[in-house]
């Protein structure tokens, strides 16, 4: 059996009697820690919640009053209204869960009016992308949060889709990136602010939308961007990823040799260019970099997971015959190795 944590107050205490904290960190700690239900409990109190939601719903549309295009768009509204009232004054598993499902349900069904009232142009994504923001600030929730950015960055794919400007796709990945890099770079201070509960849920919705929206690269049985040509996402990413290496040698091993930085960002160059056409490639290595440098295991399980996948289709699409692919993981496999060992005997103490 695990052995019982100490108290937060606890901690604290020990840590300003090191000198490592000032009083503040204390005087608004809780003074005890919150029992949480056992998780049987709670799987049936939300599932709970869910099924009296669906049940719900399914009463609400057996009325042909809401049937209709005005009507989906009064009742999402009703729903988002009465999910925001419930949460606020929310006590308890049940009440939370069910104040998220009713979101959801309002979310898609103001999602269904609006895009049959305006006949799904780009006003109807727009709305969504200003709805989802609303409701960042006004449902502080970290799950509803983290949701309603992956729902943003979904929402703006669709927009650019319905402007019929392809190209546009190139921002929809880069900025995620920026995005999801600058929070997770200032995270410690921001969790010192009033933007505390947000920061987390929407630097791990910007890194999944990216992730997401790199995904499109690698359906091109999907008619959904008829983008000519992927570099410019990839020399972005690159771009990205090559500042963040940067900021990390620059904190956390400043003594690095400049060979070793001649390496390393000869190596992220050539493997920018390599794989110019698979941005999800470099990516996914951005969000790993990200996850490794934060000390973060979602981060790097979700950023290998997705890396797995695009060096998939990268290997599957390339125009060779099976003994040049594999001749091709062979050297790439080789290379790698000479680099790690060649950055190891650089930059040991």
């Amino acid at each position: 059996m695990n052995p019982t944590p100490p108290p937060l107050r606890t901690v604290l205490s020990r840590l300003r009697e090191e000198g490592l904290l000032d009083d503040e960190p204390l005087a608004t700690a809780p003074e005890a820690e919150p029992q949480s239900d056992p998780w049987y409990l709670r799987v049936l109190a939300g599932g709970g919640a869910w099924f009296a939601a669906i049940l719900f719903l399914v009463f609400l549309f057996s009325f042909s009053a809401f049937r209709s295009d005005e009507g989906m768009l009064t009742l999402g509204l009703a729903l988002l209204g009465a999910a925001l009232g419930l949460h606020r004054r929310a006590r308890g598993l049940f009440p939370e869960q069910l104040a998220f499902a009713l979101s959801l349900a309002g979310q898609f069904a103001f999602l269904g009016g609006l895009g049959q009232i305006l006949d799904w142009s780009a006003a109807v994504w727009a709305l969504m992308i200003a709805l989802e923001a609303a409701l960042l600030l006004l449902y502080p929730d970290p799950l509803h949060r983290f949701v309603s950015t992956l729902a943003g960055v979904a929402a703006a794919a669709a927009f650019f889709h319905a402007l019929a400007v392809p190209d546009l796709v190139h921002a929809l990945v880069f900025g995620p990136a920026v995005g999801s890099g600058l929070l997770w770079e200032r995270e410690a201070r921001l969790v010192r602010s009033r933007y505390a509960g947000m920061a987390r849920p929407v630097a791990y919705g910007l890194a999944a939308g990216l992730l997401g929206a790199l995904a499109l690269s690698v359906m091109p049985d999907v008619e959904v961007f008829a983008v000519a040509s992927w570099w410019p996402a990839t020399l972005g990413l690159a771009a990205a990823l090559g500042v963040l290496a940067h900021r990390i040698l620059a904190t956390d091993t400043p003594g690095t040799p400049p060979l070793a930085r001649a390496l390393l960002f000869g190596s992220l160059l050539a493997v920018a260019v390599l794989t110019r056409e698979a941005p999800g490639i470099t990516g996914a290595l951005f969000v790993l970099t990200l996850g490794f440098h934060r000390g973060d295991r979602l981060l790097m399980g979700l950023a290998l997971a997705f890396l797995a996948v695009f060096l998939g289709f990268f290997y599957y699409h390339l125009d060779l015959t099976l003994l040049a692919k594999s001749l091709m993981l062979i050297g790439s496999g080789v290379v790698l190795l000479v680099v790690r060992v060649a950055l190891r005997r650089r930059t040991s103490p």
